[in-house]
């Protein structure tokens, strides 16, 4: 096993911005029934030239032992994604720079939105947390987003070349009016107290 591991090693080019370029943050989360991650992803809009995006931070945890539902794993997620970019934010020194986070959870999502004390109260303790942060929350499907595979798991052989794990999503370099819209209405069932 250790004699592959050379081959797997992964470069990675240095975060160097330009102060006259815009930036924005974008945080995409994810949970299975095995893990809850978090990426932390630099958006550099540039005035002359291509925009670019990479991954600057990502923070993942295995699920507990003690058996917890997806749904609540997925707040977790949201959890983690809220306080590694606040690290972020902090540790670059960065001041008045949008942040967007992204969640395939539409429960989650819910929570967030419509918190109500009526949530059992480990739901309300991690809502609250997370509502203290001033970001945009957005809903992702699973297939678009770039840290489901840190919750499914994947060879470092194959990691090394998926950019969208490196990069985010494609689209996220594009103007903001052509990146994909995604609503969603949420049918209020079991799920919620879950």
């Amino acid at each position: 096993m250790l004699q592959g591991w050379p081959k797997n090693i992964i470069d990675l080019p240095r975060f160097v911005i330009n102060p006259s370029d815009q930036l924005e943050i974008h945080t995409f989360s994810d949970a299975s029934d095995k893990a809850y991650t978090a990426a932390v992803y630099v958006l550099n809009i540039k005035k002359c030239g291509k925009n670019s995006t990479f991954l600057i931070y990502a923070k993942s945890r295995i699920a507990p032992i003690k058996s917890i539902t997806v749904p609540r794993l997925e707040l977790l997620s949201v959890l983690i994604g809220v306080r590694a970019t606040q690290f972020v934010l902090k540790q670059l020194e960065l001041k008045d720079v949008p942040v967007t986070l992204w969640s395939d959870s539409k429960c989650t999502l819910f929570w967030i939105k419509n918190h109500s004390k009526l949530l059992p109260r480990f739901v309300q303790n991690r809502v609250e947390e997370i509502q203290q942060a001033d970001f945009a929350f957005r809903y992702i499907p699973s297939a678009h987003n770039p840290v489901d595979v840190a919750t499914r798991g994947i060879p470092s052989s194959k990691l090394k070349t998926y950019q969208p794990w490196w990069k985010g999503p494609q689209w996220l370099v594009e103007e903001k009016n052509k990146w994909p819209q995604w609503e969603f209405k949420y049918q209020e069932d079991d799920e919620i107290n879950k």
